[in-house]
């Protein structure tokens, strides 16, 4: 049974914040193989380097944190609302996540962009700010949407 109230709500919040960072840490991690490593012979001066290097890298290295952080939420942070539920749902969960994901991402690129013209304060001020909202919109979105409490339908309304 789901704890509620101010305190469980705030617990949850602190899990997702410390596990969406290793997320960020694989995206990181991919982010640097893929640019140090798999494409280091292209220049990003070049068309086809650009695309690899600043297009198809960060791209890559977004999806694999993103499967990260996917599993650490339904393993951990919500765990609690994942458990037992068929294949088939938790698919539905990751594809609706990666929405999500994907839409707090460009929200988040929006406000910092926002706030930096807005300001024209250092872009790591502006950053933070953007991710603190942003992250907040993500967890919402998770704990409304996404990793809901399922309900049990009521007798006659099936």
């Amino acid at each position: 049974m789901e704890k509620k109230g101010f305190w469980p709500t705030i617990w949850r919040l602190l899990k997702h914040l410390l596990f969406s960072l290793a997320g960020t840490g694989t995206d990181l991690l991919v982010l640097w193989i893929l640019t140090h490593l798999i494409f280091r012979n292209f220049s990003e001066d070049t068309h086809t380097g650009y695309i690899l290097i600043c297009l198809l890298s960060p791209a890559i290295a977004f999806e694999f944190g993103n499967v990260v952080n996917f599993i650490m939420s339904s393993k951990v942070v919500w765990r609690d609302r994942m458990k037992g539920l068929p294949f088939k749902d938790y698919l539905k969960a990751f594809i609706g996540y990666n929405l999500s994901y994907t839409t707090v991402f460009f929200i988040k690129t929006g406000l910092f962009l926002g706030i930096q013209w807005l300001t024209k304060w250092d872009v790591m001020y502006c950053e933070m700010i953007a991710l603190f909202i942003s992250g907040l919109l993500n967890f919402t979105m998770n704990d409304r949407v996404i990793f809901r409490k399922k309900t049990a339908p009521q007798d006659g309304l099936q």
